[in-house]
């Protein structure tokens, strides 16, 4: 991956917070819980989310449902 992929990824990443927070708190009833999966699925995307990704949107929720 580019540099400029990277970045383009990380916008992306960063873009998609609130909505990836608002899903975890329906996800999860527990708010401390809710903020664990929120960064969790943050973690999996730096680590390990496909290059080229067409949506960071959809494939954290998958991450976060699962």
């Amino acid at each position: 991956m580019t540099h400029a992929e990277s970045e383009a990824q990380h916008r992306a990443l960063l873009e998609q917070q609130a909505f990836l927070r608002r899903l975890a708190r329906r996800l999860v009833s527990d708010e401390h819980g809710a903020e664990d999966l929120a960064q969790e699925a943050n973690v999996a995307a730096l680590e390990r989310a496909p290059a080229g990704l067409a949506s960071m949107r959809s494939w954290l929720a998958r991450v976060a449902r699962n």
